[in-house]
């Protein structure tokens, strides 16, 4: 006799890749308290690309800081790939900014005595990987932004454009769950800024998670979704 099963599973759902619940983060100088943030609710899913946008004062950098695990909330929660960094000792954020976490900044951040290629090893030489596997993860995400042909270069050789393009790189080769990037094409002229964000919608387009911090409207207008924080809270 035949029997057949029918076996109904749910759905494997995986949590945000970063998520805040009424995250507060407040400073103490003197007598004077500062709310950076008042009680932030957001969530970014695995393969979006956001920016989060708002004036000088707003919140934008304390919300960067802690959605990278450069800092922790002084109330509330914020999760990143489900897990509560407030849970985290600082060895453990340590580890988890270098695997999970790619920074792309304003001002590139290079090392400036360092060749291209040793430049987009460093976090997988803080990871521990062997040399030739760097060489290798460096070599293929150089060839990705383009840069094949420049990674013997210093960073002092290189355009706005291609420097932006090396943080890029830098920021992909652990395989990060989110790409974070502050401010990403203020260094840059029009055009190159133009250039950064095409790239940014060809990693988004690969699946890459992507949070872009910014006070540009251009930025706001070319991403999918935007976030809005004035005061420290998000605007409706």
């Amino acid at each position: 006799m035949d029997v057949t099963l029918n076996i109904h599973q749910s759905p494997i759902i995986s949590p945000p890749v970063v998520e805040a619940r009424k995250a507060a983060r407040y400073y103490v100088m003197g007598d004077v308290t500062v709310m950076a943030l008042r009680g932030v609710d957001i969530k970014v899913e695995k393969g979006e690309m956001v920016s989060v946008m708002g004036p000088s004062g707003s919140g934008k950098s304390t919300l960067m800081n802690l959605m990278g695990c450069l800092d922790t909330p002084s109330s509330g929660a914020v999760l990143l790939d489900g897990t509560d960094i407030s849970e985290l000792d600082e060895r453990a954020l340590a580890r988890v900014r270098n695997e999970k976490i790619g920074f792309i900044f304003q001002q590139f951040n290079l090392l400036a005595r360092s060749s291209v290629l040793d430049n987009v090893a460093t976090p997988l030489l803080y990871a521990g990987v062997p040399a030739k596997i760097r060489k290798e993860r460096a070599t293929h995400v150089l060839e990705r932004v383009g840069l094949a042909d420049r990674m013997k270069h210093l960073p002092r050789e290189l355009s706005g454009g291609q420097k932006q393009r090396v943080a890029v790189a830098r920021a992909l080769v652990n395989e990060p769950s989110l790409l974070l990037a502050d401010e990403p094409t203020g260094a840059l002229d029009q055009e190159t800024g133009h250039q950064i964000l095409d790239l940014f919608e060809e990693l988004h387009d690969a699946g890459n998670t992507l949070v872009l911090v910014t006070h540009d409207p251009d930025i706001g207008a070319f991403t999918p979704r935007s976030i809005h924080l004035l005061d420290g809270m998000v605007k409706e």
